[in-house]
């Protein structure tokens, strides 16, 4: 059975990733994208991108989330169109 990602992980995880890139707006929707990547829309038109294993892992057990995961979600951004 397919685990579900919920979005209010996922909007977790960004508003975390926000001290890391202050660009960062808030969450619209999110989407399955390439490379086992989740693709998250953000309300001023940037979207980053989450791996799919931690966006799945965070919404059932909080603390695998590291300083160095929210990075990477930080750097991740990017103009979405």
């Amino acid at each position: 059975m397919a685990r579900e990602i919920k979005a209010s992980s996922v909007s977790d995880l960004v508003g975390k990733a926000k001290k890391y890139n202050p660009r960062l707006g808030n969450y619209v929707e999110h989407m399955t994208g390439q490379d086992f990547k989740v693709v998250v829309i953000l309300d001023n038109g940037i979207a980053v991108k989450i791996n799919r294993s931690l966006a799945i892992g965070y919404s059932h057990e909080k603390s695998i989330l590291t300083k160095d995961h929210l990075i990477e979600i930080a750097n991740s951004a990017y103009r979405y169109e």
